[in-house]
C-alpha cells in the first residue's frame, strides 16, 4: 500500500459495494468490471493485457513455492520498503503496456441514473450516492 504521509480524510460509512462480481462486459469495446470498478480495454489491450497477467500469476506461483515461509499481513497498511521483495522477472519493464486507446488523458465525475462514477484515464469507479457523497466530503480536506 505504501506509507501514507498525509491522511486527508478517512471513513468507513460507504456502505455496502453496488458490484461484488468480477465479470467482461463486450459493449463498444471491452469492459472488466472487478468489485465496483470497471476498466476500459481495446480488443488488443485486452488481450494483451490478459497474457500479462497470466504471465504474472506464473511467476507469483513460482515465486510462493520457493519462499514458503512468506505470509501474507493481517494489517494491509503495514508496508515497510524494506520487506519489499521484486520478484525475479516481475520488474515493471517485463509488464508495460502500450499507452491506452480510448482515454489517456481523461478525469470525469458523472452521475449515470442513481450511480455516481468517477473516470481516471481507463478506470471507472462507481459509486452509490452515499459513497459519492463520502468521497466527495473527503475531496474537502485535500491540500492542493
Amino acid at each position: 500500500m505504501g506509507k501514507i504521509t498525509k491522511l486527508y480524510y478517512r471513513s468507513e460509512d460507504l456502505g455496502s459495494r453496488l458490484m461484488n462480481s468480477l465479470f467482461l462486459d463486450i459493449c463498444e469495446n471491452v469492459h472488466l468490471h472487478y468489485r465496483d470498478l470497471r476498466l476500459e480495454f481495446t480488443l488488443e489491450e485486452f488481450f494483451d493485457w490478459s497474457s500479462k497477467i497470466a504471465e504474472i500469476r506464473t511467476l507469483l506461483l513460482k515465486w510462493r513455492d520457493e519462499h514458503p515461509d512468506w505470509k501474507e499481513s493481517n494489517n494491509p497498511e503495514a508496508f515497510d520498503n524494506q520487506y519489499v521483495i521484486w520478484m525475479p522477472g516481475f520488474g515493471c519493464e517485463d509488464v508495460m503496456l502500450k499507452e491506452s486507446k480510448y482515454w489517456p488523458n481523461r478525469v470525469s465525475i458523472e452521475k449515470v441514473g442513481a450511480i455516481y462514477h468517477i473516470h481516471y484515464r481507463d478506470i471507472r469507479i462507481e459509486l452509490s450516492k452515499q459513497a459519492f457523497v463520502e468521497f466527495i466530503n473527503g475531496c474537502k480536506h485535500v491540500e492542493v
